[in-house]
């Protein structure tokens, strides 16, 4: 979640209000500075990196970030 200042005032705004239910991994590499590696460490050791178990899908050979696993956490969490 990110925020937004709107005549001095702090209103929180939703990242991922508009996006569809998958996002691939790359694009959210590119729009948040993680790299692919730490993609695929979520995928394949969750609970070693603590995020959620279904935050990563694979589908036809490719990886995708669940949007609404993502709006589900908590605003106090943050990822690895």
């Amino acid at each position: 979640m990110s925020l937004s200042r709107s005549s001095g005032t702090v209103v929180p705004v939703p990242v991922f209000e508009n996006e569809i239910g998958l996002m691939k991994a790359s694009e959210f590499c590119s729009r948040f500075g993680y790299s692919m590696k730490t993609i695929y460490e979520w995928k394949y050791r969750p609970k070693r990196n603590k995020v959620p178990e279904n935050l990563v899908v694979k589908f036809r050979g490719k990886l995708f970030i669940r949007t609404d696993v993502l709006r589900d956490l908590t605003p106090n969490s943050r990822l690895p």
